[in-house]
């Protein structure tokens, strides 16, 4: 917990613990993830990285406010040449289709990419929770891929396109 002056009603409290607690029961016994490194702050109610294989390449998180979970990912791509928006289009494209949003923050000789797919409280279970880190995954792999394409100047398969 970071310096945080306010303190939390008993009913935040308990709306936090039974989160945490669904989602560690999700997270382990159904869907066969490893979720380390909780913490909260002002603005998250909960957050957790999600290691899957032993690999840990996106998160989950709810803010205090929000109806819902958020898996979300951050992946860094460095520039050796000028950005072809064509490249993000193509991108962004893939991820809607499979429900991930995209946005992306360029700077200097890098791209970041922030990748969020929602899970409303409701709708958290097993399938939902595995559902959305899949898709999240596939994801990463795919801008990975197309990053490597791009630096190549190799242009994008139609036949894999949305």
């Amino acid at each position: 917990m970071t310096n945080w002056t306010r303190t939390l009603t008993p009913a935040e409290l308990a709306i936090q613990a039974a989160d945490k607690t669904l989602l560690q029961e999700i997270g382990r016994n159904s869907a066969g993830f490893i979720l380390s490194n909780y913490h909260w702050d002002e603005q998250l109610e909960l957050y957790f990285d999600i290691e899957r294989k032993g690999k840990s390449d996106c998160y989950i998180s709810k803010g205090w406010d929000q109806p819902g979970f958020r898996v979300s990912a951050i992946v860094d791509i460095p520039l050796t040449r000028e950005f072809d928006w064509n490249f993000f289009d193509y991108v962004s494209d893939y991820c809607a289709v499979n429900g991930v949003a995209l946005t992306r923050q360029p700077e200097g000789s890098i791209v970041g990419w922030m990748l969020d797919s929602v899970i409303y409280s409701d709708a958290l279970n097993a399938e939902s929770f595995t559902g959305s880190v899949d898709s999240m995954l596939e994801c990463i792999q795919q801008i990975r891929l197309l990053a490597v394409a791009f630096l190549l100047k190799i242009p994008p398969d139609p036949a894999i396109s949305c």
